[in-house]
Formats: C-alpha cells, sequence, structure tokens
C-alpha cells in the first residue's frame, strides 16, 4: 500500500488539493489489485478517472467513459461518474456479466464534492454533494460490436 500511495503523491506533487479526495481511492483498495496490476498502474488509471472528473456535465446526473476500441489492449478502462445511488455497482456487473465481459478491478469510492454551476469540481467550497465515482478494468473488447452495445446500454442504464 505504501507503493501505492508514494505513487500516487508523485502523479499528483503539484496538486496538493486532491490528496483528501484520493484517499477516498486508497481507503477502497484491495491490496490484491495492487500485487496483480501494480501500484504504479493502478495509480496511472486514477489518475486519468480523478483528472476527467474534474469537470462534470449539469445536464444529467451520470457521465461515463469507455477507453477507446483497441482490440491490441490487455484491458478496457471503463469510468463513471454519477450522483451517488443504490445499485450502481451491482447493475454494470449484471451488465457486464451479461455481455459476457469480466472486470478485473473495480474501485468505488463515494466522495462529497462541491461543483461550480458548470460542473467544475471545487476545492474552497463545502462539500455537499454526494457523488459515486467508479472506476473498473474490464477484459478487453475485441470486438467493435460488443465495444458499441456496452457504450449503448450503460448509456440506457444511467
Amino acid at each position: 500500500m505504501k507503493e501505492f500511495i508514494d505513487q500516487v503523491h508523485t502523479l499528483y506533487a503539484n496538486e496538493p488539493q486532491c490528496h483528501a479526495l484520493l484517499s477516498a481511492y486508497a481507503q477502497d483498495i484491495d491490496l490484491d489489485v495492487l500485487e496483480t496490476y501494480g501500484a504504479e498502474h493502478v495509480a496511472s488509471v486514477l489518475k486519468q478517472h480523478f483528472d476527467w472528473a474534474q469537470k462534470r456535465p449539469t445536464d444529467r446526473p451520470y457521465s461515463f467513459k469507455l477507453s477507446p476500441h483497441d482490440a491490441s489492449q490487455t484491458s478496457t478502462t471503463l469510468a463513471m461518474l454519477n450522483d451517488d445511488a443504490p445499485f450502481l455497482v451491482d447493475s454494470i456487473q449484471i451488465l457486464l456479466h451479461r455481455l459476457g465481459l469480466h472486470h478485473h478491478w473495480m474501485l468505488h469510492p463515494v466522495v462529497y464534492v462541491a461543483r461550480t454551476p458548470k460542473g467544475a469540481l471545487q476545492y474552497d467550497a463545502p462539500s455537499t454533494h454526494c457523488e459515486s465515482w467508479i472506476v473498473l478494468e474490464i477484459d478487453s473488447i475485441q470486438d467493435k460490436k460488443v465495444y458499441q452495445q456496452l457504450h449503448h446500454e450503460i448509456e440506457q442504464l444511467l
């Protein structure tokens, strides 16, 4: 765990205001994930998720992103940012199972944040809004049709 925390602090050395939010990830992480996939890889995925979450669309209570379709990759990353609600994780896992996809690892911290009216994170305001920040690595999606179906069905689910 220390290696992971050190890696996160290295990635965010110039952004000290992020450390409190990143600690939410660290509390949720399984040590087996770090041993299997490596602290550097997991920290890098989380940095991408965190950077993406800096601005959230204001026209809906959710946002998600799939890593670009690339059959040469060993995994696909699914990042989600939602108003906290029950059964988000279960619903995603059922969808993945139905499509024959397996998640390698997942983190699901629930964080309290403040956002501007345009959806940007505010670090100098009281944190009053509860969001689910979900990031998973799943099997590499080799078939573009399955990738498109997953994208469509996540949109429908959320």
